[in-house]
């Protein structure tokens, strides 16, 4: 398989089939063109090769989706859709990773109650949750998705009733606190399939607020 240099544009999929459908049409562009779309050295033979590879992964692709088209989703399958997925996932890479459709992979989140992500909803604007996707009994290290950050989080504590106080996941990690009716219940995904997410536990945060305890007083005896 031919290798991308980082100025080079075959590695992104639409580019190039762009490129190919260019090449095949019935006023095709030259050999010299498509070089210069993909931004790669004028090469003929390595033209043909990226072309080539891309076509025979094309085809592979196409047959394992029609192979699974009608094969039941096993709960490994489901595994690997969440966690990909609340790790920050697209659906279309989920899509390409595991060769399920997109309509599949949905499924499989509303089935357990993963909000979907939208690019229009903020912390203002969150995404909606029906009430039978949020519960008011959360302990210690339970799973849930805060509809207001758009991201999972891990319950640290009850604060006063209906609010909790939460870790969130991901590289961008920090407390929280919001009611229960802003969270989705994942305890039953986190049990079925011991999905564990990165996340910022009560020792890194204690951790994390006695070396800034530390720092402020060395500040101030300067």
């Amino acid at each position: 398989m031919v290798r991308a240099q980082e100025h080079e544009k075959f590695s992104d999929p639409v580019i190039l089939q762009g490129v190919i459908d260019s090449l095949e049409n019935e006023n095709p562009i030259t050999k010299k063109e498509a070089c210069s779309r993909l931004n790669i050295s004028y090469n003929t033979a390595r033209l043909g090769k990226i072309i080539e590879d891309f076509k025979d992964s094309t085809a592979r692709q196409k047959k394992r989706r029609q192979e699974l088209r009608t094969a039941p989703v096993t709960d490994a399958d489901k595994k690997d859709i969440i966690s990909s997925y609340l790790a920050g996932d697209s659906l279309t890479s989920i899509s390409d990773m595991t060769f399920r459709s997109i309509i599949v992979i949905k499924n499989v989140l509303q089935t357990y109650n993963i909000p979907l992500r939208d690019a229009s909803a903020n912390y203002t604007n969150p995404v909606f949750l029906t009430d039978s996707s949020t519960a008011n009994d959360y302990k210690e290290g339970d799973l849930v998705y805060s509809a207001k950050y758009d991201i999972p989080a891990y319950i640290r504590k009850l604060v006063e009733p209906g609010v909790y106080s939460m870790w969130t996941t991901g590289d961008y990690r920090k407390q929280i606190v919001q009611p229960y009716y802003e969270l989705a219940d994942l305890r039953e995904l986190q049990t079925k399939f011991n999905i564990n997410i990165k996340g910022l536990d009560t020792a890194e945060y204690n951790r994390i607020i006695v070396e800034a305890r530390n720092n402020a007083k060395k500040r101030s005896k300067k």
